[in-house]
């Protein structure tokens, strides 16, 4: 093994030389000067240094000099030094096993802690309908959809129902609930109305009661789905180029060392994820990896589960209180491996027993298969049921499809509570990307009851963009139906004009009757408004026009048709009413997420939502945003510029993270100063030098003294002040009194003169 020369040729075997040295290993050169013990042709170095250097370090490797901790160059396999006297400095040469892992991670996404303040909230969806004379088009209606919440940091509590008020004001309940989210661990506790949870192969059920069940929602930055790493040696200082599909998606010069880069960002499906290396000659190494992503499968460790307990809803939206026997179920899905997830189900009711496992399974880059095993019993007797299904996803090349099959005396839970029968089904679906020849989709479905005959449609569907510039799009899609024989197809044409306008032109047959439609979108340039012309001949002449107006305080929507001689006229309000931070808001519907603006009383400044304006501050100083994200950060920033002169605001945007169906305030502290510009002259009637130290009387802080002798004072205090003013050469004081406030501009004191 080859080794270094000694710096000092003139040292015996026996003693030990000190050295500090510049450290540079396979042509890196290193944050740190080494301290070295040279002992004839050997060399150590400490071992703390030697770790900054960029080496794996292990207790093996550790030698006793003195009281310190040392490592010997020469025991290291692999290893070369080359000591350079005049520059002080010495290159090694080292194997990149036994240098450190750099790890990168690709995820862009960073956890923002969530929260939800104190308040309530009444959402209404407001509809009617009229027409025109005793037979109208439509029968004359009035209700109105009801969403109301609380919210705390601990819960959210919500109700829904249906106000009908043509029908003696009968009002329908549909959803009542309160939930308690643990964001930490992403589960939630849900006591009222939901759903069933659990694997794809299950149906889902309406009911009361209980629920506990993880919720990745609660933490987007979680990642659940398997995810792609490359790893590989690099021995000397390069260039990484990361390309996902052909694209290139990072880069970044990396040291000698074991690189691994982590959460590579793939698209579902299959994909190409190329790692190039380009050292400092201009050589390339590359490393290649073909990937398959898919969100059905759960990472290695990862565990998904939902436990339920309750009574069914029975006729939703008809009734309030109509519910069914007890019944409990619950399921857990278990990532085994990056390539295998496990799902068992179970659930039970008074007389009905039911369960399954299955399994997915990712076959390399050809996709996933997967498959499950069902069994009931109960009075109905026992049967047995089964479900496969298969997946791939490409770039240009996509399939699908499954097959559930239930036996004679096999029931799910759904049935036992008088849902439709289980039904035997097959669907299969293709979608074949052309290029610039556009895309070309194919799909079909088969269904079979117990006691009734098989049915299956066919569908598919080719749609090209035949003029880019102008947005032309051609789409051709036609389905045949095998048990009815019946059949029909779409031509649509489509393209754009202005900014914000599109026009669709379509052609249909259908079992033989032709039909012609066209129908004009646009949009204001604000957005805010959209308006939908449509016309069409065949069976009967229509004739319909339709508006929609988004407001900060309501939504409007109005649609008015001429079909076959009648007339109908429908239209529709949305609005929230929202009491939080002692105060009521009024707004356009609010979905999900909320904030509250506060800017400290400051009326008339501009607050953005991830750089879009959305409104000024009220003349509370307060503002409400909806549209948030829930979970997730949302950035919210004031502008400035709109704050009075003698303001200080020290943060002007923030990252907020409201919680589902809940709001938060979100506060801007501005604090308002006394303060002016301030003109220094000595008493020779020159400046103090520029850049000296302007101190106010009992401040700490300092300021700096500007050209022309001029400095800008903060916190000026009532009543007489004291500014102390310093440089090198000298110091002196001046006195002046305090100028009168003023919110449109600053005030301007001097010149005075500053004695010592």
């Amino acid at each position: 093994m080859p080794k270094g020369p000694p710096l000092s040729a003139t040292a015996r075997s026996g003693d030990m030389i000190s050295l500090l040295l510049e450290i540079r290993v396979n042509g890196w050169t290193a944050p740190v000067i080494g301290h070295f013990r040279q002992q004839g042709a050997r060399l150590a170095i400490r071992a703390d240094q030697f770790e900054d250097s960029g080496f794996r370090r292990n207790g093996a490797m550790i030698s006793t000099i003195g009281d310190g901790e040392w490592i010997w160059l020469d025991r290291l396999a692999g290893v070369s030094w080359v000591v350079d006297a005049h520059a002080q400095s010495i290159e090694i040469t080292a194997p990149p096993s036994l240098l450190r892992e750099a790890a990168y991670s690709l995820d862009t996404r960073r956890p923002v802690q969530s929260r939800s303040d104190w308040g309530a909230m009444l959402s209404y969806d407001l509809y009617g309908q009229w027409s025109p004379g005793s037979s109208g088009l439509y029968a004359p209606g009035l209700s109105a959809n009801l969403d109301a919440r609380i919210f705390s940091p601990h819960f959210t509590a919500a109700s829904s129902g249906l106000l009908n008020l043509r029908d003696r004001g009968r009002y329908v309940r549909l959803d009542s609930s309160i939930v308690f989210d643990k964001v930490n661990s992403s589960e939630s506790l849900r006591l009222g109305d939901g759903y069933t949870a659990g694997p794809g192969w299950v149906r889902t059920l309406r009911f009361g009661g209980i629920q506990w069940a993880r919720n990745f929602s609660l933490r987007p930055d979680i990642v659940t789905a398997p995810v792609a790493r490359l790893s590989r040696e690099v021995a000397v200082p390069s260039t990484l180029d990361l390309f996902v599909n052909g694209i290139r998606s990072y880069s970044r010069g990396v040291n000698p060392g074991t690189v691994r880069l982590d959460d590579l960002p793939v698209a579902t499906g299959s994909n190409r994820v190329q790692m190039i290396l380009t050292d400092e000659s201009g050589r390339r190494t590359e490393v290649s990896l073909p990937f398959y992503s898919s969100s059905r499968l759960l990472a290695a460790g990862m565990t998904d589960f939902n436990i339920e307990a309750g009574f069914p809803r029975l006729s939703y939206g008809d009734r309030s209180n109509d519910y069914g026997r007890f019944f409990a179920s619950g399921s857990v899905s278990r990532g085994m491996s990056d390539r295998l997830t496990l799902r068992a189900y179970a659930a039970g009711a008074r007389g009905y027993g039911g369960g399954g496992v299955g399994a997915t399974v990712q076959v390399g880059v050809l996709g996933l298969v997967d498959g499950a095993l069902l069994a009931s019993g109960g009075h109905a007797g026992t049967g047995l049921g089964y479900h496969i299904g298969i997946e791939h996803v490409g770039r240009s090349f996509s399939l699908s499809g499954g097959y559930t099959h239930g036996g004679r005396r096999y029931r799910d839970l759904a049935q036992t509570f008088d849902a439709p029968a289980f039904v035997d089904q097959a669907r299969a679906s293709m979608g074949l990307g052309l290029g610039d020849a556009g895309n070309l989709n194919l799909a079909y479905v088969w269904t079979r009851r117990t006691g009734e005959a098989a049915s299956g449609i066919a569908s598919a569907t080719y749609r090209v963009e035949v003029g880019r510039r102008h947005g032309i799009g051609l789409s051709l899609s036609g389905y045949a139906d095998t048990r009815q024989k019946g059949w029909g197809a779409l031509l649509s044409l489509s393209f754009r004009f202005g900014r914000h306008g599109q026009v669709y032109s379509q052609q249909s047959w259908r079992e033989g009757r032709l039909e012609s439609s066209v129908q004009v979108n646009g949009q204001s340039g604000d957005q805010r408004f959209n308006w939908q012309i449509e016309g069409s001949r065949g069976r009967s002449d229509a004739l319909a026009l339709q508006g929609n107006w988004r407001g900060s305080a309501l939504g409007l929507y109005g649609r008015i048709d001429h079909i076959g001689g009648m007339t109908g006229v429908q239209g529709d309000l949305r609005q929230s009413l929202i009491v939080m931070d002692d105060r009521l808001f009024v707004s356009r519907i609010v979905d999900n997420g909320f904030t509250v603006v506060d800017v400290s009383g400051q009326q008339g400044v501009r607050v953005s939502l991830e750089n879009r304006l959305v409104g000024q501050t009220d003349a509370t100083g307060r503002l409400l945003v909806p549209g948030l994200q829930p979970y997730v950060g949302n950035r919210i920033a004031v502008n400035p510029l709109d704050l009075p002169a003698n303001a200080e605001i020290r943060q002007t945007e923030q990252l907020v993270a409201p919680r589902a169906g809940g709001g938060l305030v979100t506060r801007f502290a501005v604090r308002e100063e006394r303060s002016a510009l301030v003109t220094l002259v000595t008493g020779q009637g020159v400046h103090p030098p520029a850049g000296s130290s302007v101190t106010l009387e009992n401040h700490e802080n300092a300021m700096v003294l500007g050209y022309d002798g001029k400095a800008y004072v903060r916190g000026i205090g009532p009543g007489q002040n004291r500014l102390k003013v310093a440089w090198p050469e000298g110091a002196c004081v001046a006195i002046f009194d305090a100028p009168p406030r003023s919110r449109d501009k600053i005030p301007q004191i001097g010149p005075l003169i500053c004695a010592p």
